[in-house]
């Protein structure tokens, strides 16, 4: 190791550092249809992608999960027709 840091090679310690980091990226939490908690774009259990969040076209209020039904935006009173 040491001739390879002397020699201007690889430095072992940022090696180390990539290899702590998640192979995957973790984004917000979100609860699967099959009841598991999830952090990635797709559920590992059942295998489900996230669904799409919710937005007001009229003022871009992005809904939250719990609020996902609702037919007029909480920010603005936009009706949601069609959503």
């Amino acid at each position: 190791m040491n001739m390879a840091q002397n020699s201007g090679g690889v430095n072992v310690n940022e090696l180390m550092k990539d290899s702590d980091k998640p192979k995957y990226s973790q984004g917000e939490k979100w609860v699967c249809e099959c009841g598991m908690e999830n952090t990635m774009r797709f559920c590992p259990n059942c295998g489900k992608s996230k669904p799409e969040q919710k937005k007001c076209p009229e003022c871009g209020f992005a809904f939250p999960p719990e609020l996902q039904n609702m037919k007029f935006c909480p920010n603005c009173g936009h009706a949601m027709k069609g959503d």
